[in-house]
């Protein structure tokens, strides 16, 4: 099929907007209730798991339809340990046949689940919520990984970071660790996004983001060697950036330039499937 075939049969042209992941939320659910967390509320009220079958089509969809050969696919939450650990086998596992690598973002807190995942998941991001430079304490297992790229994130709020110098300090004991170690600043749409934003942060961090294309990011920075995601800073690269998302009731939509689109995915693969693809 021919990618203005593909438009005409619902396709929206994704690699043309230069999109580098496609998300998977495959659950709303947590064991954790971080306020400052976008999911908060949200998953307080939407509950269930993402089914394999919907995995599937959204695959199929992102090959045959968008032609997407390169895009990472990323499993978020809530928190997708949650789900029973076959199943993020599986899904990583039919990502994989179909030529795609898998990324992975966990709290860090069902440890035995996630080092049994090293090696199904190429890579697994932890997300540091403690006051150390590790996640949580008792977190040397992440020494134990093996096969899977391992990077820390950490979010910066001014309970951790009240000013610049603890910052400057804490990504020189970052830049000590062997994994990657990436930071990000708060979201505007965050509930008390005040609360938690430093107010250091736009006159310290958004000049270093000028003129920078840091691993296609838009909003980024380095500092020290380290990655640093501004998602407050509204700057926006030449190509227009689509996030295609698959939620767990198995609504497929992509928010670009602030406007929401359902697809009808389903429907889109199989008349390609009754046309032998």
């Amino acid at each position: 099929m021919e990618r203005n075939e593909a438009k005409e049969n619902g396709g929206i042209n994704l690699k043309n907007w230069n999109i580098r992941r496609a998300q998977i939320i495959v659950t709303y659910d947590c064991n954790m209730n971080c306020p400052f967390c976008i999911n908060y509320k949200l998953g307080k009220k939407r509950k269930g798991f993402i089914k394999v079958s919907d995995v599937v089509y959204f695959l199929q969809y992102l090959k045959y339809v968008e032609k997407l050969e390169d895009a990472i696919i990323v499993f978020l939450g809530g928190e997708p340990t949650l789900l029973p650990i076959e199943s993020l086998k599986e899904i990583s596992d039919i990502a994989h046949n179909m030529g795609y690598k898998t990324e992975f973002y966990t709290n860090g807190t069902l440890k035995e689940k996630i080092l049994e995942l090293d090696g199904y998941i190429d890579f697994i991001t932890f997300s540091n919520y403690g006051k150390g430079i590790l996640p949580f304490d008792n977190m040397d297992y992440l020494y134990d990984f093996k096969k899977s790229t391992i990077t820390i994130s950490k979010l910066i709020t001014k309970q951790f970071f009240k000013t610049f110098e603890d910052f400057d300090r804490f990504v020189d004991e970052a830049n000590k660790l062997p994994f990657n170690y990436d930071f990000s600043t708060i979201q505007e749409t965050t509930p008390d996004f005040e609360l938690y934003q430093p107010d250091w942060v736009e006159s310290k961090l958004i000049p270093l983001c000028e003129n920078q294309d840091v691993r296609g990011n838009v909003g980024a920075a380095l500092y020290k060697g380290r990655l640093i995601k501004l998602p407050h800073v509204h700057l926006q690269r030449k190509e227009d950036i689509c996030t295609l998302k698959l939620y767990p009731n198995g609504n497929l939509n992509t928010s670009w330039k602030n406007d929401n689109m359902e697809i009808e995915y389903k429907e889109i693969i199989n008349e390609l499937l009754k046309k032998n693809i």
